[in-house]
């Protein structure tokens, strides 16, 4: 690919990626409000949870010149990995876009 078309191409991509997470909450928004929310709990590794969600937002992190740092000490908690990584993604991306 030629060096010119890269970037708007990444940020083309980083943006579909961006609408098809926006439309997935705006689903689960809508079958929550239904009760239909179906949640999986299970015992998982908080920080893998973590690291995923700073892993996805890393191209935005890197577009604010923010850092992020995961520490602390790993620790299994009870819950449904894809919510609390939708959940955690919103925050962190809600940061970054009202962060100076």
């Amino acid at each position: 690919m030629p060096e010119p078309l890269r970037r708007p191409l990444a940020s083309a991509a980083r943006n579909s990626d961006r609408l098809v997470k926006l439309v997935n909450d705006i689903i689960s928004l809508e079958t929550m409000s239904l009760g239909e929310a179906e949640f999986i709990f299970e015992p998982t590794p908080a920080l893998v949870v973590i690291r995923d969600v700073v892993n996805l937002c890393s191209p935005s992190i890197d577009e604010c010149g923010a850092t992020v740092v995961v520490r602390g000490e790993g620790f299994v908690a009870n819950l449904d990995a894809s919510r609390m990584t939708q959940a955690l993604t919103n925050l962190l991306m809600n940061a970054l876009k009202f962060s100076p």
